[in-house]
């Protein structure tokens, strides 16, 4: 006999809600509920019925769409996972009947994603999955596609004043502050503290340097100990190219300045940060926070260039994206939560050990 949702909440002591939520990767559910329930799914071998929804959609197949700017996401390991859970959400979205058009470009303006969405929305599809920056060009297409009723789903960067449906990422202002707790605990309000920012027009790097000053100043920090520098342009985000300004900005700010006590990367290129503390070895060495466990990182981290790592689950951006597209065709547009968010973790060299 076929397991049932209900059969697993009993066994697992939860709600099917919850069980729901689980099986669809839907997110919201506490670390140990969730272990719970995929054990229940593995003693009871429910097995979900995706030919019976496949079916149900073959006659009707729909098209959706993943759009975000090649250079300064894909081109980076952290990158990479969020990927891997596109791709594996394109594979999954098979069953159900619905295909996925991938746009990945070097777009440099607003109205590039604009355009993009608009040649997507003449091809057929009939939702998107969206990583672009803030900027009013693209709410505004948000917004039309609102009343075209073509959902768009942000992800690992929020446009939260555009009426997209929700957001699929970290809480960027919590993680910001996270760093900045770190930091107030490990330097003093005198010492000066060096802050990497990224294009203000994302929002996932903004709200990372906006959660982080908050905290500083929360703690006693003046705001006139700290000096920042920004890692590229919304005209350029290219590796290389940030790779280079994040460089000099360091070499600059070391060179002018002392009583540095801090580094702060809100986002990449670490490896700058990294290369520049090799080469110059500024005493004493500052204390450095950074996002995103990449390889680089956690080397860094554990020949103590670096100090702490926090994290994100850039794999379930990338996947929950498309599966909430999927959720949102499957159930005739059903209103979603405002926010989905991935787990912030932090690690230090210990961790690696």
């Amino acid at each position: 006999m076929k397991v049932t949702l209900q059969q697993v909440a009993d066994y697992a002591k939860v709600s099917r809600r919850t069980v729901d939520r689980v099986v669809n990767n839907r997110g919201n559910v506490r670390p140990e509920v969730e272990q719970r329930v995929r054990e229940a799914l593995k003693e009871l071998n429910y097995q979900p019925n995706k030919l019976a929804s496949a079916l149900a959609y073959s006659k009707n197949e729909k098209k959706v769409c993943i759009i975000y700017q090649k250079d300064g996401f894909s081109d980076f390991e952290a990158g990479a996972d969020a990927e891997r859970g596109m791709r594996d959400a394109i594979e999954e979205l098979k069953d159900f009947g619905i295909s996925v058009e991938v746009v990945c470009k070097n777009m440099r303006e607003a109205s590039e994603y604009a355009e993009e969405m608009e040649k997507m929305v003449k091809k057929g599809v009939c939702g998107f999955a969206l990583r672009g920056p803030n900027k009013p060009e693209l709410v505004e297409e948000i917004n039309k596609l609102a009343q075209k009723e073509i959902p768009v789903i942000t992800f690992n960067s929020d446009i939260p004043k555009s009426q997209r449906v929700c957001f699929v990422g970290q809480d960027l202002f919590q993680s910001g502050r996270a760093a900045g707790n770190i930091m107030a605990k490990i330097a003093r309000p005198e010492d000066k503290i060096v802050i990497g920012c990224g294009v203000a027009k994302y929002d996932a790097h903004q709200q990372r340097v906006d959660g982080f000053v908050y905290e500083l100043k929360r703690l006693g920090f003046d705001e006139e100990q700290w000096l920042m520098f920004q890692s590229g342009t919304l005209d350029n985000i290219t590796y290389e190219f940030q790779y280079q300004k994040t460089y000099q900005a360091l070499e600059t700010i070391f060179q002018n300045e002392k009583g540095i006590r801090g580094i702060y990367m809100s986002v990449e290129p670490n490896r700058a940060c990294g290369d520049f503390l090799c080469h110059y070895r500024p005493q004493p060495r500052p204390f450095v926070i950074c996002h995103d466990s990449t390889s680089e990182n956690i080397e860094s981290l554990k020949a103590e260039v670096f100090d702490f790592i926090i994290d994100q689950n850039l794999y379930m951006q990338g996947y929950q994206s498309l599966i909430l597209l999927k959720d949102m065709i499957r159930l005739g547009g059903r209103k979603l939560e405002e926010t989905y968010l991935s787990d912030l973790i932090v690690y230090n060299a210990a961790c690696f050990e």
